[in-house]
């Protein structure tokens, strides 16, 4: 059974963390299965807080099994959010482009 959770790096105040698949009874730097992206909570702006390198994969682990860290969860949420949020302001102004053409 698998964890997607954060693995620390960096330096003292100045964190970076990598979105990992571990084992779940690995401690919190051990042997990790794959690096599914990146967060870095000393960017000011969200959009480049967070990394995924491949979203298929990390849904695919999911389907799969992988518990998700409560962490990651909120972080990613935010992220959906934001995402659909473009969506839908992009389809609206789709819609005001054929009303003026």
């Amino acid at each position: 059974m698998f964890s997607i959770r954060l693995m620390r790096f960096g330096s003292k105040k100045k964190p970076f963390y990598r979105i990992v698949a571990i084992d779940l009874k690995s401690p919190r730097n051990g042997m990790l299965k794959e690096v599914l992206g990146y967060y870095d909570p000393t960017k000011n702006d969200f959009k480049n807080k967070i990394f995924l390198k491949s979203f298929n994969r990390f849904i695919f682990l999911i389907q799969n099994g992988a518990k998700v860290s409560s962490t990651i969860f909120f972080c990613l949420k935010n992220v959906i959010i934001i995402f659909f949020l473009l969506i839908k302001i992009l389809m609206y102004c789709i819609d005001l482009k054929d009303e003026f053409f």
